[in-house]
């Protein structure tokens, strides 16, 4: 039979197999955090929120060295409006309230 570090040689007949490439793991993690992704807030005052990725920061910055997303949603969402009501309750009860 054979190894598992024979699996990780070039010369290695069994390179490009199904269970060479599940043994041969990639250290680095996939980018999934793209633009237009919707997303579900789960920490913060926003916690519990739709909202929609507008930009990936992979590499971090000064404040936040590691990699984090701005965010943009709906804070307060649209109210239920019935023929009944008068025009200025039914642009009180249209207003959103967005929060990025």
């Amino acid at each position: 039979m054979f190894s598992c570090q024979d699996l990780f040689f070039k010369e290695n007949p069994f390179h490009g197999n199904a269970l060479y490439n599940i043994l041969n793991l990639s250290t680095e993690m996939g980018k999934f955090m793209k633009p237009g992704k919707v997303v579900l807030v789960l920490a913060g005052r926003y916690a519990g929120r739709k909202a929609v990725i507008v930009k990936n920061i992979d590499d971090g910055t000064s404040d936040r060295q590691y990699s984090h997303a701005l965010v943009a949603g709906i804070d307060r969402y649209p109210r239920k409006v019935t023929a009944t009501m008068g025009k200025k309750r039914i642009a009180k009860r249209s207003k959103i309230k967005s929060f990025v």
